[in-house]
């Protein structure tokens, strides 16, 4: 798991653009396959690609980014053969 890192990026609203972010994730070391990005309200965290994030992070895996917006913490990555709730 060492050397795995994982990045997001999110943006408000439609009309804003992800590139800065997404440059600065590049610029840190984040493997393009491993950036995931949405363009959504940070009052909740009902976004796709973030969700698809805690899926795939391992415990000790590293994330850069906005991983809180402020809203409530995140959650925790779940051990590998954890169920998952739909």
């Amino acid at each position: 798991m060492e050397g795995r890192i994982y990045g997001y990026a999110r943006v408000s609203s439609k009309d804003q653009n992800l590139d800065r972010q997404l440059d600065a994730l590049a610029e840190f070391g984040v493997a393009a396959d491993r950036v995931f990005a949405d363009k959504a309200s940070g009052k909740d965290f009902e976004r796709p690609e973030y969700k698809r994030l805690m899926g795939v992070m391992e415990p000790g895996c590293q994330g850069s980014g906005g991983l809180g917006g402020g809203a409530a913490p995140p959650p925790q990555p779940k051990p590998p053969g954890t169920p998952t709730k739909k």
